[in-house]
């Protein structure tokens, strides 16, 4: 008896599985979902102390060094962007960045 309601539970539990296992077409189709194109920036200010050039000479290092092949396509890219310039205010605004990160 245990074994019949384990089957049909199985039968009924199985489909549901496969039902989440495959994505939507809305989510495979849709290009806003996903982007070819990585874009690492690290934010400062101009008065940097060592640690901070450091921390972003190893951030781009790392990225250069775990992803080569990306980065030399241009398909990741490391951006140094100083936030007291006003060329960078956009940007730093439509991010949501008010402080070095």
């Amino acid at each position: 008896m245990k074994t019949i309601r384990l089957f049909i539970a199985s039968l009924l539990f199985i489909p549901i599985i496969a039902c989440k296992a495959q994505p939507s077409d809305k989510q495979a189709k849709d290009p806003g979902n996903s982007s070819d194109k990585i874009e690492a920036f690290y934010f400062h200010f101009t008065a940097r102390c060592t640690t901070c050039r450091t921390i972003e000479a190893k951030a781009k290092e790392n990225l250069e060094t775990l992803y080569p092949n990306h980065f030399k396509q241009g398909l990741i890219t490391f951006q140094s962007v100083n936030l007291d310039e006003e060329s960078s205010k956009p940007l730093a605004k439509r991010l949501g960045v008010s402080g070095q990160t």
